[in-house]
């Protein structure tokens, strides 16, 4: 029984690995506060077999999900890239478009029973969002168009100077991974943060677990900026 927690604790992580669907990986892990877990059990001759119920605090449900899916499919057959359409264009098209539609969410901003703004459901239907409803999207956005994205969250030293927990992402170009911050970008209207390398991605410091041997090996960070013509 004591080893119950850390099953279920298992059990969410596997659920929320990445895969190559869209609507899986990061798109799970960063929409949803946790979980209540409940079990119970029968004892069949020697054996106890149990059965363990996990209930996930989900931010969106099944019908905001549908609309989601529903806008999504919408601005796929709007882009309509083909085989000829590079990942940086791509990539331009959807920050673009989250940029120009969503808001910074300052009215919920310090609502902690507000979850929407975390959400793609809150930036692509209501059109506002705090920084993790952003990144969500944008990761959903190129996962979709077959973009390889991640969601990176740690601390950043804002444009007015304070420090907070933030969110961004790192996306594929020609093999490296750059930081791309479509929330910052959009309060101070830039393209400060908008393709970075390592070097020159100031003010953002990954969580320990982006930070491992392991993950830089798996998504190599490039040096420099993605040179744009």
């Amino acid at each position: 029984m004591d080893e119950i927690s850390e099953i279920v604790r298992e059990l969410m992580q596997y659920a929320s690995a990445e895969t190559d669907r869209p609507d899986e990986g990061d798109y799970i892990l960063y929409q949803y506060g946790g979980y209540e877990m409940q079990y119970s059990y029968r004892k069949e001759q020697d054996v106890y077999c149990y059965t363990i119920r996990i209930l996930p605090a989900l931010y969106s449900d099944r019908k905001q999900e549908k609309k989601v899916n529903e806008k999504i499919a919408a601005l796929m057959e709007k882009w309509n890239f083909s085989g000829k359409s590079s990942d940086y264009d791509k990539i331009r098209t959807v920050y673009d478009y989250v940029r120009a539609n969503t808001e910074y969410d300052r009215i919920h901003q310090k609502n902690p029973h507000y979850h929407l703004k975390s959400t793609a459901y809150g930036t692509l239907i209501n059109g506002h969002a705090l920084c993790q409803g952003y990144a969500v999207t944008v990761y959903r956005l190129l996962r979709e168009c077959g973009v390889n994205c991640r969601i990176i969250t740690g601390t950043a030293v804002s444009p007015d100077g304070h420090q907070e927990a933030h969110a961004w992402n790192i996306v594929c170009l020609d093999g490296k991974y750059y930081s791309l911050d479509v929330t910052w970008d959009d309060q101070l209207d830039s393209e400060t943060y908008f393709l970075c390398g390592d070097s020159d991605f100031p003010n953002h410091t990954p969580d320990g677990s982006f930070e491992t041997a392991e993950f830089h090996a798996q998504y190599p960070l490039a040096a420099e900026r993605y040179p744009i013509d």
